[in-house]
């Protein structure tokens, strides 16, 4: 009697199992059709143009910006040193020869910590880290583009509207660069200078940085972050990433 009980136990879950998988099956089918029905007709298109126009900005401005030898055959760092020295080349690069003349908006990018994991794991050590590795590539900045035979020295160091006042002081150090903060106000630049705006995060400092370019100044923005689609045109330079 046991025996008999056990085969209808194993015959009844064998019949809920396979209407069950068959009912899995229908649902994925179903929903494939209307996950095709709802795509947008030129949507593989438009990924794939997506994809062109990437690949194009990075064979353009990856590293070596300006130099037409360089295009395309961009190398990997293999030092901070090696990184400094490369993005400031084609910071310099961008300055002489944006890809927009009328907007010299002009973006460069990079970890400014070797661990990645340190930047995003909410920590005061780790924020401060970052703080000084930016200031420590800052005053490489400034220095070379002083030492730009086409520049000369006129270079304003800006900092954003959420800037602390230890950042400030650090600022302060950076030899070659006279200091401004967006919390002042429009930025007072003058005709020949460089900006180079440092960690914007607001909208406020991403649009300071727009009207500094739009009026001819050459700006340069370090890793700035909180950034969205406005915050940057398209029309910008993008010389280091």
């Amino acid at each position: 009697r046991q025996q008999k009980i056990l085969a209808a136990i194993n015959k009844t879950m064998s019949t809920v199992l396979s209407y069950c998988c068959h009912c899995t099956l229908i649902c994925a089918a179903a929903l494939l059709v209307c996950v095709s029905s709802f795509a947008p007709p030129n949507c593989s298109s438009s990924f794939s143009s997506r994809n062109q126009a990437i690949q194009s900005t990075q064979t353009l401005f990856l590293f070596n910006f300006g130099n037409s030898k360089s295009r395309g055959n961009a190398k990997i760092p293999i030092s901070t040193s090696d990184r400094d020295s490369q993005a400031i080349s084609a910071i310099k690069s961008a300055i002489q020869n944006p890809r927009n003349s009328k907007l010299p908006l002009i973006e460069c990018e990079f970890p400014a910590l070797g661990a990645l994991n340190k930047l995003g794991d909410g920590s005061l050590r780790s924020a401060l880290e970052a703080e000084d590795a930016n200031i420590a590539f800052l005053k490489k900045v400034v220095g070379g583009i002083a030492a730009f035979p086409f520049m000369g020295s006129k270079v304003t160091v800006v900092v954003g509207s959420a800037a602390s006042n230890s950042l400030m002081k650090k600022v302060e150090s950076v030899k070659g660069a006279k200091l401004v903060s967006v919390r002042e106000g429009r930025p007072n630049v003058g005709k020949g200078e460089v900006c180079v705006f440092l960690t914007p995060s607001s909208q406020k400092d991403y649009q300071a940085a727009r009207i500094l370019a739009k009026d001819g100044c050459p700006t340069v923005i370090l890793n700035g972050f909180a950034k969205d689609r406005q915050s940057i045109p398209e029309s910008a330079t993008m010389a280091y990433f």
